[in-house]
């Protein structure tokens, strides 16, 4: 009997290992095609129950130099930041420090007062104010951005202009709201957005790895961001990176956004309640990153995706685009898979990222189904 046993484990671990080194040889190949077809140059995690099993650097974080990316290089993550601003919002308001049916105007006196006093932050935080896109902006990129503006004037410059929808009424992806509500928690703690983060979510954390981008300070270990053009590449335009504070300023490593991705799992950081808003659909139905339907929470997307024959598993997501930088954060909370893609090429798509981790967690979910005898087919 003790024989059948031992004999039975060490037949399960010697399965459990050959299936690991399968998954690890199919994402690989996977990414070396993202690679060598897509021109994918960046870092990429990927963890499977939480364990991390693969992760690897792609192609050049400095072409001048020859410098190789690697796992701990540092890249721009652009959109992504909204979920470090969403976390704060929602520890102030356990807190009590903020109130998330409050109003604009309850913390900025200066914004303008016919819609301030209309638009909640839960409206800012779920892309439901009516509030128009200051990024959208005709040749906002090219021009405006690159100046350096004071965050009460870049607010009342360019996130106050008319709405386009009454509030509440319709879900609009922009940037504008959570500039503003990095306004709010600056005036909330009394200190800058920069500090903030750090104090209460990157040090304890141990992402040292992780911050609010300046461009004109020397970051070690930092991609230099580049655009594909036909037959070759340029730097990335420049720009003041102070002018997407709250909505894209922040750069990090896979390795930091997976110790972000397991704190998430834990209330180290947020409570459960606080979580379980974060991760709320408000908006089901849209589509606002292909190709699947999808929803939007408080920094984060979710959808309910699936294929082949499996069942359908929940990821919460975001992606990030600036230029000469692409980002892509996947986490599959039914199995607590885990994709992190990050870029110093800006000309990554979207959809592309999206498939991939997709692609990632059905190799990893077809393996344990495998190793377990079971199918999803059916469910």
């Amino acid at each position: 009997m003790q024989l059948k046993l031992f004999l039975s484990i060490i037949f399960y671990f010697s399965i459990s290992i050959l299936y690991g080194q399968r998954n690890v040889e199919k994402i690989d190949n996977l990414f070396k095609k993202y690679h060598n077809e897509e021109g994918f140059a960046g870092a990429v995690l990927v963890a499977d129950k939480g364990e991390v099993i693969y992760k690897k650097g792609f192609g050049l974080a400095n072409q001048d130099w020859g410098i190789s990316n690697q796992p701990d290089t540092k890249f721009d993550i652009a959109s992504i930041s909204k979920q470090f601003t969403a976390a704060v919002i929602l520890m102030l308001a356990e807190e009590g420090k903020i109130d998330l049916e409050g109003k604009i105007s309850d913390y900025l006196p200066y914004f303008r007062k016919d819609y301030g006093k209309k638009v909640t932050i839960h409206h800012l935080l779920t892309h439901r104010s009516g509030i128009p896109n200051y990024t959208s902006i005709p040749y906002v990129w090219e021009d405006s951005l690159k100046y350096h503006y004071k965050l009460k004037d870049l607010i009342t410059k360019f996130c106050s202009r008319d709405l386009e929808f009454e509030p509440g009424t319709s879900y609009e992806y922009n940037n504008s709201g959570y500039v503003i509500l990095a306004a709010i928690i600056e005036t909330a703690c009394k200190d800058k957005f920069a500090n903030i983060l750090n104090e209460r979510l990157f040090k304890p954390l141990n992402m040292n790895s992780t911050g609010v981008d300046v461009r004109e300070m020397v970051i070690p270990k930092r991609a230099t961001g580049y655009i594909k053009q036909e037959t070759s590449s340029k730097p990335a335009d420049y720009m003041y990176m102070g002018n997407l504070v709250g909505a894209g300023n922040l750069y990090s490593t896979v390795e930091d956004l997976f110790k972000w991705d397991q704190a998430l799992y834990s209330n180290e950081i947020l409570s459960a309640s606080a979580k379980a808003k974060m991760i709320k659909s408000y908006s089901k139905g849209s589509s606002w990153i292909l190709p699947f339907e999808n929803g939007y929470g408080y920094g984060v997307g979710t959808a309910n995706v699936g294929g082949k024959g499996q069942p359908k598993v929940n990821l919460v997501f975001h992606s990030g685009h600036i230029s000469g930088y692409s980002s892509y954060l996947a986490r599959f909370t039914d199995n607590r898979n885990t994709v992190i893609i990050l870029s110093n090429t800006g000309s990554m798509t979207t959809t592309g990222m999206n498939l991939l981790a997709v692609e990632v967690n059905m190799i990893l979910s077809e393996s344990n189904l495998q190793k377990t005898g079971t199918s999803g087919k059916g469910q």
